[in-house]
């Protein structure tokens, strides 16, 4: 028989490692409460939302239905049609 190469198992390995540092990577610059030295802020005393968390707890939802037109889902939302 044949010996098999060593690319046929490095190769999925190479991939599989690849795919883990994508991913470590794009984790790490998706978090944006660290400094340029990496460090994290300390806490603070006290707990005040920050903007995001206040826009995500009145976001409205809408859900599109037959027949619907933006200008109308722009009226009924309060949102501009632009």
């Amino acid at each position: 028989m044949a010996r098999r190469s060593p690319a046929r198992l490095l190769a999925p390995l190479a991939l599989v490692g690849f795919i883990v540092a994508l991913l470590v990577v794009v984790n790490g610059a998706s978090d944006g409460s660290s400094n340029k030295n990496g460090a994290r802020p300390a806490a603070s005393a006290t707990a005040t939302p920050t903007r995001k968390q206040k826009a995500r707890k009145h976001r409205k939802r809408y859900v599109v239905k037959a027949g619907d037109t933006p200008s109308g889902i722009a009226q009924k939302t309060g949102v501009p049609l632009s």
